[in-house]
């Protein structure tokens, strides 16, 4: 295992389990203050915890037996971590160059830094940027060049904060790209907001609210079959809980949950069901279908459930309308000629096809 680690923090309710295999990648994922910062300080050893112990490839970070004692810290200089922040923080006073060059030269001669800055300039495409000054570069430029410099001095572990955050989104798709490929076989934490780097970058994804893992797994399990309402937030699904109904009429490869909301739901089952089990189906706003709750129309769907509007918020070029239980995405056209308002009574429907069931 390349990372063993465990820390509490009182002070800002964080307490967090975290395993990182050698060349894994890990996207962090969760709202504002869930702790994905703090997380990477306590890696960085830019915080001290209260209590716990981190271990990267055999190297000690930390053992602090509890808040009473310091115990064994490594300074932040000796872990072999970089960390990469929003914003690139390149030396405004050297070349690109000389800022790529910088970590290198603490453990080499300056033409063997200078060789090495070359060769991860060219890794992000960067390298006729070489002789620029920071105030020179674009914030894509400067963001590679940070890559760059990070990359450049070989760390075994790198935490990059929200890469793309700083960045225009005609940048960002280029500056994806480039992550995807220097992070390939490399061990590093992606703190992010946003679950397209997760899916691009990450082998596994972490989910963190209010200080603690509340979801983690291979990125498409838990991107696509979220456990937990909050991650099916985060990966714009509707997650209906409940438990396995038996066997379904569909056939095989479908089964029945009974949520806990009432209705007996079907859809495609991508595991085995047990009757009685915890289980969960999951399908996406623009699957569901939405009329009044007292509308006479027949509805072929498989799937029935009635809720109360909570919200109608612009979602794009669509609306999307949110209950307690599930939410839709429709044109502004359907919405506005359904008259939806906070309170009124919804009939929602979708096919079994277009939703996943999976035990929990």
């Amino acid at each position: 295992m390349s990372l063993d680690f465990s820390a509490r923090l009182a002070e800002r309710c964080f307490d967090v389990d975290l395993e990182l295999a050698e060349g894994e990648t890990v996207a962090v994922l969760g709202p504002n203050g869930a702790g994905k910062s703090t997380l990477l300080a306590l890696l960085a050893g830019l915080l001290r915890p209260d209590g716990g112990r981190a271990e990267l490839d055999g190297t000690v970070l930390f053992d602090v037996p509890d808040a009473r004692r310091r115990g064994a810290w490594l300074a932040p200089h000796r872990r072999s971590v970089a960390l990469l922040s929003q914003e690139p923080l390149l030396f405004p006073h050297l070349s690109v160059l000389e800022n790529v060059a910088f970590g290198p030269r603490t453990r080499a001669d300056r033409a063997t830094a200078v060789a090495r800055a070359r060769h991860w300039l060219d890794e992000v495409d960067a390298a006729s940027l070489a002789d620029r000054r920071p105030a020179q570069l674009s914030g894509g430029q400067a963001q590679r060049v940070a890559v760059g410099r990070a990359l450049a001095a070989e760390p075994r572990l790198l935490l990059l904060d929200e890469p793309m955050a700083a960045l225009d989104v005609a940048v960002a798709p280029a500056i994806r790209r480039m992550l995807r490929r220097v992070l390939a076989g490399r061990t590093a934490v992606v703190v992010t907001h946003d679950i397209l780097d997760a899916f691009l970058l990450a082998d596994r994804v972490v989910v963190m609210y209010a200080g603690r893992v509340v979801d983690h797994g291979p990125t498409r399990d838990v991107l696509e079959r979220p456990t937990s309402p909050f991650t099916a937030g985060l990966a714009s699904l509707n997650l209906l809980t409940g438990v396995g109904d038996g066997p379904s009429r569909e056939g095989a490869a479908s089964a029945r949950v009974r949520s806990q909301s009432g209705p007996v739901l079907t859809a495609r089952a991508v595991a085995d069901i047990a009757d009685g089990a915890p289980a969960g189906v999951a399908v996406r706003p623009g699957k569901v279908s939405i009329a009044a709750a007292d509308d006479p129309s027949p509805v072929s769907a498989a799937n029935r459930v009635e809720a109360t509007v909570v919200d109608v918020e612009p979602h794009g070029d669509l609306v999307r309308v949110r209950t307690e239980l599930l939410a839709a995405d429709l044109a502004p056209g359907d919405a506005a000629a359904l008259d939806l308002e906070a309170g009124t009574r919804i009939r929602f429907s979708f096919d079994a096809s277009d939703a996943v069931a999976y035990p929990l």
